[in-house]
């Protein structure tokens, strides 16, 4: 098996992957039943779920919320994401087009920047690859066009994103994953998508507002190792410290290294409902 190369990283995580197999020897295998999470903490602030049903219709935190709109199919076409101070002007604002796999667009609006994912699967219902595209302010045409190609294993983890753009190209490699039920396969299923959850930024490495790893955002379990290449500079590697309950990630804790520095937080929170 191969791991990140970054030897500092593997050193200080040591103790925390004993602790983590710990906690997760602690628990059974997943039982199928069916959760529902009410409780989502996501940037610092933690989110209320709303449901109609099995469906999610909006996430409530103390000053922020997001509501989500579907069309007649319940097919998910719209998020408005209001952080504190936007008033009644969402701060980023989402627009879904479907097709026979699921969701094939997806454009996001952000302080007068327009971003689009376009989206393609495999016969097997998997992400395959994504374009996508950044467009320029003044004209509304693409600036910068990055293509992803994502590669999964037998377990429907993601193991590999390789992007490329006609400047740069990225090698991005999770290396393991646990057992358990990934919560954000959870809320895909609330928003009636089950390939992905459709919310927030596609990232590798989750270090701006609202964003969700692609490891996290795609894959069955839950990803505990990987890292991030850029051309001609070294791996920055990457690990998921998940605390459980029943089998159950309750917090995700995620740490990364750059250039020798450590950085470390809790980055995702979840409280559940399970019959």
């Amino acid at each position: 098996m191969k791991f990140p190369a970054n030897n500092h990283l593997r050193t200080y995580l040591t103790p925390l992957v004993l602790l983590g197999l710990i906690l997760l020897s602690s628990c059974s295998d997943p039982e199928f039943k069916k959760c529902k999470i009410y409780g989502f903490l996501w940037e610092g602030q933690y989110y209320k779920l709303i449901y109609s049903g099995d469906r999610l219709d909006q996430m409530v935190a103390t000053d922020s919320h997001v509501d989500l709109k579907y069309d007649e199919k319940d097919q998910l076409i719209s998020a408005y994401h209001y952080l504190p101070g936007a008033g009644s002007t969402p701060t980023v604002y989402y627009e879904y087009k479907h097709g026979l796999d699921g969701i094939s667009q997806i454009d996001r609006y952000q302080s007068g920047e327009h971003y689009r994912l376009l989206i393609y699967y495999t016969s097997g219902g998997q992400v395959d690859y994504i374009t996508a595209q950044e467009f320029d302010p003044l004209t509304n045409t693409v600036a910068l066009e990055f293509n992803y190609n994502y590669t999964f294993n037998s377990d429907g983890n993601l193991i590999n994103e390789y992007g490329t753009s006609p400047v740069i190209y990225t090698d991005y490699s999770i290396y393991e994953y646990d057992r358990s039920i990934n919560p954000f396969m959870i809320l895909a299923e609330a928003v009636n998508h089950r390939p992905f959850f459709p919310l927030g930024s596609f990232v590798r490495f989750p270090v701006g507002n609202y964003d969700i790893s692609v490891a996290n955002r795609f894959s069955v379990n839950n990803p505990t190792i990987g890292d991030y290449q850029l051309p001609s500079l070294p791996a920055f590697g990457e690990y998921w410290l998940n605390t459980y309950n029943n089998s159950l990630p309750t917090s995700i804790h995620w740490t990364y290294e750059e250039y020798g520095t450590l950085t470390s937080e809790e980055k995702y929170a979840f409280k559940y409902d399970c019959q």
